[in-house]
């Protein structure tokens, strides 16, 4: 795929109806190891939830499609799905030299498209959040790329972690950018354990990634 001299084509497909504004930088950055020729996002954008996402998106490059999901947004359900699936198709028909598929969902709709894909000899990258994304799509995809809020927030607790022998709830809100309220969801939702651990005055209450949460290991191991 590729040579050190030239980088395996890639097109990006972002289905953006479930995405939020913020992700783009990351997502380009870490691809920037492929020379993408092509980059598409879709989704009902008469909702106002999308406006900015959709901003941020052309910003950098995009081409916008409109998939009408009914008479109001979201009425018809995977109407974006289909549509991002027949456009993939579509350029590989117009671009066969393209190596690369970048799939931005965690939707299991794609996961017949990435088997397809696969058969054909395409790499297929799938980005997404660990809370969201489908088992078997990101079990399929080539490489998965963590993105969001939570991906971060996990990167940013492995750090503290490893830098510091006492994580508490109080440090980790000083030296992160993750409020308090926040963490309290992350131990709730099972990212975070807390745990009482004993000191020289008694005992102090510590927090520590769950290493055994299955979106922690998608995204220390990306």
């Amino acid at each position: 795929m590729g040579t050190l001299q030239q980088p395996a084509k890639a097109a990006i497909f972002v289905d953006a109806e479930n995405q939020t504004e913020g992700i783009v930088i990351a997502l380009l950055q870490s691809l920037a190891h492929l020379n993408i020729v092509e980059c598409h996002a879709f989704a009902d954008w008469r909702n106002p939830r999308l406006t900015l996402i959709r901003q941020e998106l052309e910003r950098y490059g995009f081409q916008s499609h409109a998939v009408y999901s009914g008479e109001r947004p979201g009425e018809q359900k995977d109407q974006a799905d289909q549509a991002m699936a027949h456009a993939v198709r579509a350029l590989l028909w117009r671009r066969p030299e393209v190596e690369v598929i970048v799939l931005v969902t965690g939707d299991h709709y794609f996961v017949s498209l990435v088997k397809e894909l696969q058969r054909r000899g395409k790499t297929v990258y799938v980005a997404a959040s660990p809370m969201s994304v489908a088992q078997e799509l990101y079990a399929l995809a080539q490489q998965y790329l963590p993105l969001g809020q939570l991906a971060g927030w996990i990167r940013d607790l492995d750090v503290l972690e490893q830098r510091s022998r006492r994580l508490t709830l109080h440090f980790a809100t000083q030296r992160s950018s993750i409020s308090a309220e926040n963490l309290e969801r992350l131990i709730k939702c099972g990212i975070l354990q807390k745990k009482q651990c004993p000191t020289r005055n008694g005992f102090e209450e510590r927090i520590f990634l769950n290493r055994q949460a299955r979106q922690v290991q998608m995204v220390l191991s990306a």
